[in-house]
């Protein structure tokens, strides 16, 4: 009897010591990451981000109150993210959560931050119904603020909150002067992209660029630059602005033939010790596949002119390209890096050894051009993206291929688009913001194998798995034997 009582002593003051545990630490929140690259958990730029708070930052979830049960992780996720800013910083970031469907009071505030319901679909009793909900997010520091009006996108918001934070900080917000040379109507999304992270200034509409204060410059796909523009890229450049550079010295035409065509920016490269080849560079080992009429169809074949730098081609000390993990260069030149140069150069992406540039008269730059070649001319690594920082002045980036940040191509290789914003980010912002987004949005692509690769794997599963078999049958006999010899002795003991 008495050792049942103690039992049941000891099981009372058992499930006592669990619910003060419980008590004592429901106010301590502890998370372990094991993703590869921490993406759950604050990036140390934030913590740089954060260090430029001189006064409270207040963030306003405005979320309705009974939101669909598929949106319940989308609002937990957020939640985990705004605590993580709240225990790195303590007291100067507020979390607040408003619900403009209880009250008429929370629903003027909403509307006044100018967020706005958005109608999504939901199942509710086996029934699909249209339902409003909100979904935004406010900002506030001093007597500025920053709204978010639809949060969808939950592994870009240390990003957005990031980002805000610095322009909220800001003295004036940064100025991106672009130029765009050559078929402006194809990139219509570069002026969007740097809208995102300063202010956009069409240079083809400025006299004076030295009276804008400019933080950085973008040319792209310039196209015979005059004297006057290239007299203040030298003045900005000389004044330590950035200068990025995304150029081509042949254009692709519909019929795919490659045309050439000039620059201007000969001597302001040949200056930091860079120059472009005059011809396009072919890879047929790491490629993007394209889409080509073929009689009646489309057939999707690999395209050398397309050129891929995967990981292990890309430069891990840049933070521009570190996180990436392809990029593709369509119809691009070689960045030549010249014997004489006094810059400190860095090569951002390469292609691979296979990689060689057009030989001979053939400007058809079709599929078929490397079958057409007699002899395969000199292969070796090429660099595509280079970046060059002459003492005492701006950083220039140099990318080979022009057309890797044409619209078509943006919208269909994410990374291209990461790899503009990184370098106009490092131009703009430092190393602030690069770390933060390039951590959730790289791909994973399939690893490509080369002939030599493929034949080795052909070989050892069409040997080896035999060979195991074998192996197998081997050792099963050899056990057998042995317990054969063995029941034999036990039996000639007896």
């Amino acid at each position: 009897m008495k050792l049942k009582w103690s039992y049941g002593i000891l099981f009372i003051l058992s499930f006592l010591v669990v619910v003060v545990l419980n008590v004592l630490s429901s106010d301590l929140v502890h998370r372990i990451d094991l993703t590869e690259n921490q993406e759950y958990s604050l990036s140390e730029s934030t913590t740089k981000v954060l260090d430029r708070l001189e006064d409270r930052l207040t963030i306003k979830l405005y979320f309705s109150k009974n939101l669909p049960a598929a949106m319940l992780p989308l609002q937990q996720k957020i939640n985990d993210i705004l605590q993580e800013y709240q225990t790195r910083t303590g007291k100067d970031v507020v979390v607040e959560t408003i619900h403009p469907d209880l009250s008429e009071a929370a629903a003027e505030e909403v509307e006044a931050a100018g967020v706005q319901a958005v109608e999504v679909n939901v199942i509710e009793k086996d029934e699909r119904q249209v339902k409003k909900v909100y979904l935004g997010l406010g900002i506030y520091y001093k007597d500025q603020k920053q709204v978010i009006p639809v949060l969808s996108d939950v592994a870009n918001l240390e990003y957005v909150i990031d980002l805000s934070i610095l322009k909220m900080t800001q003295k004036s917000l940064p100025t991106v002067g672009y130029l765009v040379g050559g078929q402006p109507e194809g990139y219509q999304l570069v002026p969007q992209l740097v809208g995102q992270i300063a202010k956009p200034i069409d240079l083809s509409k400025q006299d004076n660029w030295t009276a804008l204060n400019l933080t950085s410059i973008l040319l792209v796909n310039p196209v015979e630059l005059d004297k006057k523009t290239l007299a203040q890229i030298e003045v900005a450049h000389d004044n330590q602005v950035p200068v990025l550079i995304f150029a081509s010295t042949q254009k692709a035409t519909d019929e795919l033939k490659a045309e050439p065509q000039k620059t201007g920016l000969d001597d302001f490269l040949e200056k930091v010790g860079l120059a472009l080849s005059n011809e396009f560079v072919l890879d047929p080992k790491y490629n993007q596949q394209a889409g080509f009429q073929r009689g009646q169809m489309q057939v999707y074949v690999p395209y050398a002119f397309w050129v891929k730098s995967v990981k292990g081609l890309m430069s891990d000390e840049s933070i521009i390209t570190k996180a990436l993990e392809e990029l593709v260069f369509p119809w691009t030149n070689e960045v030549q890096i010249l014997a004489e140069q006094n810059a400190d150069v860095t090569v951002l992406a390469h292609a691979s050894e296979n990689s060689f540039l057009e030989v001979g008269d053939d400007t058809q730059i079709d599929p078929d051009y490397i079958n057409r070649l007699q002899t395969l001319p000199q292969m070796e690594k090429r660099a595509l993206m280079v970046s060059a920082q002459v003492k005492d002045k701006g950083l220039v980036l140099v990318s080979g291929s022009a057309s890797m940040i044409e619209d078509r191509f943006l919208q269909q290789m994410q990374t291209n688009a990461v790899v503009l914003i990184n370098a106009l980010e490092v131009a703009t912002w430092g190393d602030f913001l690069v770390g933060v987004r390039s951590r959730a949005i790289t791909s994973r692509p399939i690893q490509e194998l080369d002939y030599q690769e493929k034949s080795l794997i052909k070989w050892a599963v069409t040997l080896g798995s035999p060979a195991v078999l074998v192996l197998c049958g081997l050792i099963f006999l050899g056990l057998r034997k042995k317990q054969r010899q063995l029941k034999i002795a036990a039996l000639a003991s007896t």
